[in-house]
Parts: structure tokens; C-alpha cells; sequence
């Protein structure tokens, strides 16, 4: 037997929320009276009487025979389009606000979540942005957990951006490399990971972590003026295809080649530069 007081209480709670007066909802199908005795669970609305007024509240007949409070189930229904819209549109930041705003998750929502938290820390931690990058990506993670679809390259990726925030230095110091060996076929930035890691050996579809690797190599062989050579390059490069981490990295390099050879003035240069990076890297 349906719950008449709950039934009326729910035609309510969807009517008041769209601002709709009783005469307004009733339109000329059911009278003000009728509705009245419906809303205060007095009365029983015909299947007619529930479909018409349904559809006039935007909602579904089974909004009102469902046993659990299904606010956060019929918002879903009305923005799942949209999150899904914004998260094919790489507007992350977005979706996870609308997501937030629905007041609830189920798994699907936790697995768009999942990733669109993952692909805005990523990003902020490349462009600098340690510390909120790294919340963005422990939130990312704890999400993860919250759903049975499969968010292995979330498991497996944020700890290595989490690592270059907790440590740009050393962040390999912070990672579980092996871990993330297990996880690779599922990532997504498997490029960065072996730059990170500083295989030389790599196929790298980004050119600028290969010549970086290479100035490496040349810094280990004592061949400071042909890693210069190489650093200089990189630096100059207009359109740049790397990120804060990276630049990081060849200024650092770039300073210990200059004082290798007893070019300190340059030496010094780079110092300045490494450390106003630093300063700059936003929270």
C-alpha cells in the first residue's frame, strides 16, 4: 500500500521548489481542492492524476512511489547530461563543481569525479601549483575508492604527481616505483613517468624529456659545454612542450654544468633563476 502523506508530501516539496502555486501545478486537468487533499496525504492521485502532475513538475512517476528520499536521484537525472558534456570538454573544474552540488554520489558520479580530480591536480602540479595539486590529487585518490568501476590509472598516477609536489628535488624519493611498474598498461602519462624516472632508453613522444635525458647523460660523462649546448636549447625553445617540473630541472642543471666549468657569474644567473621559480611555484 503507497504512503498517501508521503506521496502528497513529495508533490509538495517538487512544487514549492519550482515556485509553483497550487493553481499553477492543478493547471486545468485537477481541481485546487483535489490537490489540496493529495498534498496533505488525504487523498490518493489517480495513475492520470500522477502522470499529469509529474510531468508537470519535471519529474518521474517513480520520484513519487520510491521509498527513499530520492532528491539526490532526480538531480542526477536533470545534470548527468551536462557533467558528462563538461567532462568530454576537459572543463574539470566544472564538472566537479556540479557534481558537488548534486549533494550526493553513486559510483558513477565518484569515477567522473575520480578522474576529473586527477586531470586538474595533474595539471596544476605541472604548472606549479604544488600544494593545491597535491589536495586535488589525495581527494582524487579517496574518491577513487567510492565506486566499482575500475580507476586504476587514478591509483596509479596520482602518487607520482603527489611525489613531484611533496618533493620537486627528489621525487622519486617519494614514489613506489614498482608499484607504479605493476600499474603502467592503465595510466595515461606513462612519458612522464619515465622522465621522471630518467630512462634514456625510452621512445619518448615528447622530444623536449628526451634532449633533457640526453644533457643527463652528458652531465655524467663530464661533457659539461655539450650538455650547456643541449639545456640553452631547451630553455629557448618558444613554444615550450614541458612544464614548471621540467624547468625546474634544466636551470638546476644548467647552474651545476656553468659551475663545473668555473663559469660562475652564469652559475649564479641560473641559481637566481631556479630559486625564483621556486618562490613562484603558487600554492
Amino acid at each position: 500500500m503507497y504512503n498517501k502523506l508521503k506521496i502528497g508530501e513529495k508533490i509538495k516539496r517538487y512544487r514549492t521548489r519550482l515556485g509553483m502555486t497550487q493553481r499553477e501545478l492543478c493547471g486545468d486537468r485537477i481541481t485546487r481542492n483535489m490537490l489540496s487533499l493529495i498534498e496533505n496525504g488525504s487523498a490518493l492521485p489517480s495513475l492520470d492524476t500522477v502522470c499529469y502532475l509529474t510531468e508537470r513538475l519535471g519529474i518521474t512517476p517513480a520520484h513519487l512511489f520510491s521509498e527513499e528520499d530520492d532528491d539526490f536521484i532526480h538531480a542526477k537525472q536533470k545534470q548527468i547530461k551536462e557533467i558528462k558534456r563538461l567532462y568530454s570538454a576537459k572543463k574539470y573544474s566544472e564538472c566537479i563543481d556540479m557534481i558537488d552540488a548534486l549533494g550526493g554520489k553513486d559510483d558513477e558520479l565518484n569515477y567522473i569525479a575520480a578522474h576529473s580530480l586527477l586531470k586538474l591536480g595533474k595539471q596544476k602540479v605541472k604548472n606549479g601549483e604544488l600544494t593545491s595539486g597535491q589536495d586535488l590529487l589525495i581527494r582524487a585518490l579517496k574518491v577513487s575508492e567510492e565506486t566499482v568501476y575500475d580507476t586504476s590509472a587514478v591509483r596509479a598516477e596520482a602518487p607520482l604527481y603527489i611525489a613531484v609536489a611533496m618533493n620537486i628535488h627528489s621525487p622519486l624519493l617519494e614514489f613506489d616505483q614498482e608499484r607504479y611498474y605493476r600499474l603502467h598498461k592503465s595510466v595515461f602519462d606513462y612519458d612522464f613517468f619515465k622522465y621522471v624516472t630518467m630512462d634514456p632508453e625510452y621512445e619518448f613522444e615528447n622530444p623536449s624529456y628526451k634532449k633533457h635525458l640526453s644533457a643527463k647523460l652528458l652531465l655524467k660523462r663530464y661533457a659539461y659545454s655539450e650538455a650547456i649546448v643541449l639545456l640553452t636549447e631547451l630553455e629557448d625553445t618558444k613554444d615550450r612542450d614541458y612544464d614548471a617540473y621540467m624547468l625546474f630541472g634544466v636551470y638546476t642543471d644548467l647552474e651545476n654544468a656553468y659551475r663545473q666549468i668555473g663559469d660562475f657569474e652564469n652559475a649564479y644567473r641560473y641559481s637566481a633563476k631556479r630559486m625564483s621559480l621556486i618562490n613562484g611555484f603558487k600554492s
